[in-house]
């Protein structure tokens, strides 16, 4: 069964985002750029400061949206080790960002699918298309939007989340 997470992120610290993306960057890098990231790691500061100071925000959303993009591969393993802390075992069949027309907020929809759970009980449901009809019942479906919430604010500690709702996805 798969399920579709949207959200909205806004208010990101760059300084944080840009020092997540290297330590997730950095150990699936080729051997020979691994010292170059970790160098610029240790002055993500300077480095922050002196883009935002110089670069236009539109831009940086851009470079931003486009890094998230391509390295959706490390991203979604991230995330799947997150909920796997958690007790779910999720598999991430999607990412995709983009920028809302008219603020300035980034819009990330996340398709994916749960496999088990460390509750027991849910795991015949998994695989049954009942539990696509359950997750149309409220309390269901906020359990799951507030455990992705607590999830993702906690990886991802340099932005403001909202808006988040869990659909199930043909």
């Amino acid at each position: 069964m798969a399920l579709q997470l949207q959200c909205n992120i806004c208010h990101v610290n760059y300084e944080k985002a840009v020092l997540y993306l290297l330590k997730k960057l950095t150990p699936s890098a080729p051997f020979e750029l691994r010292s170059f990231l970790e160098s610029i790691a240790k002055c993500s500061e300077d480095i922050t400061h002196a883009i935002i100071n110089t670069v236009a925000e539109k831009d940086i959303q851009y470079a931003i949206i486009y890094i998230i993009n391509t390295y959706h591969y490390q991203l979604s393993h991230a995330i799947e080790k997150a909920f796997f802390k958690k007790g779910f075992t999720i598999k991430i069949n999607s990412i995709t960002v983009s920028l809302e027309q008219y603020t300035p907020e980034y819009c990330i929809q996340i398709n994916f699918q749960v496999i088990s759970s460390s509750i027991k009980i849910l795991n015949p449901f998994l695989s049954d298309n009942l539990f696509g009809r359950l997750l149309h019942i409220k309390p269901l479906t906020d359990a799951l939007s507030a455990l992705a919430e607590t999830t993702f604010q906690t990886q991802f500690d340099f932005a403001e989340m909202k808006n988040l709702s869990i659909i199930s996805i043909p």
